[in-house]
């Protein structure tokens, strides 16, 4: 009878012991899981941020190109009589929106 309730004890020191290393390999598990999640959401994370940089440094690139020219000229009529107050509206490739001038009382662009 003695010898019964060792050898149950020694079970239930075995069982425990199991359950305990169980427990402590589904501990870890949840920790290399968790750690697995945490290193994809900083490489999503990461891949982001360099992608909204890239993005904000091309458009800072395009914006400060700067088209500069000068147009002079003056605008007549089919009787070659100088226009005031004329609208000149210059389109072009490569251009995002025209550009408009008024002449001047003489007829002049400048």
């Amino acid at each position: 009878m003695k010898m019964n309730k060792e050898l149950t004890q020694i079970r239930e020191i075995e069982l425990s012991d199991c359950v305990f290393r169980g427990s402590r390999q589904r501990t870890r598990a949840i920790r290399a899981e968790t750690r697995r999640h945490v290193v994809l959401n900083l490489v999503v994370l990461s891949t982001l941020m360099i992608m909204i940089l890239l993005n904000a440094s091309a458009q800072s690139a395009t914006s400060q190109k700067q088209e500069a020219g000068t147009i002079r000229g003056t605008v007549v009529d089919s009787s070659n009589k100088l226009v005031s107050d004329a609208t000149v509206e210059l389109k072009g490739q490569g251009l995002t929106r025209a550009m408009e001038a008024k002449t001047n009382s003489t007829g002049a662009l400048c």
